[in-house]
């Protein structure tokens, strides 16, 4: 199956890491007190507006997917990710062509913010393809201001 990460390590049509199975219950850690999950989405509170910037582009990434944006893809994603890539706009169109992932076969179920270190924050985002569930968690850097990911696992 072609992975939703199309950003992992470039080859990517690689798989989806973490077959979660399962119910509703994602089983995956607490959120942290600054953030509210209801079903489906999850809102930041006034909190750490760096946690919510970084949740945005985790959001926007898969959206992108979904859409098949490669520009949004290649804007969210820091110059780490298409180091190995002559054209990151060819490898990316390459990527969602081969894509089974649709707006009627795909959920964005929630994204969670598990760690945060100065400029680099860690978010596991729990999917849905069809009626199997999927984690991938992110590595979400500052880089000039704006969170970009560096790595999807």
């Amino acid at each position: 199956m072609v992975g939703l990460a199309l950003l992992a390590v470039v080859a990517i049509a690689g798989g989806i890491v973490l077959a979660t199975g399962g119910d509703d219950d994602h089983g995956g850690p607490a959120a942290s007190t600054t953030t509210t999950t209801t079903a489906r989405t999850t809102t930041t509170a006034a909190g750490d507006p760096d946690e919510a910037a970084a949740k945005q582009a985790v959001r926007d990434y898969y959206q992108a997917v979904i859409d098949r944006d490669c520009a949004t893809i290649i804007r969210v994603s820091s110059e780490t990710v298409w180091a190995d890539a002559p054209d990151e706009t060819a490898a990316c169109q390459h990527a969602i062509a081969t894509s089974e992932v649709t707006d009627s076969n795909y959920t964005l179920v929630d994204v969670v913010v598990t760690g945060h270190q100065g400029d680099s924050i860690t978010i596991d985002a729990y999917q849905q393809l069809n009626e199997t569930k999927y984690l991938e968690t992110a590595t979400v850097t500052k880089r000039g201001g704006v969170w970009k990911i560096d790595r999807l696992r």
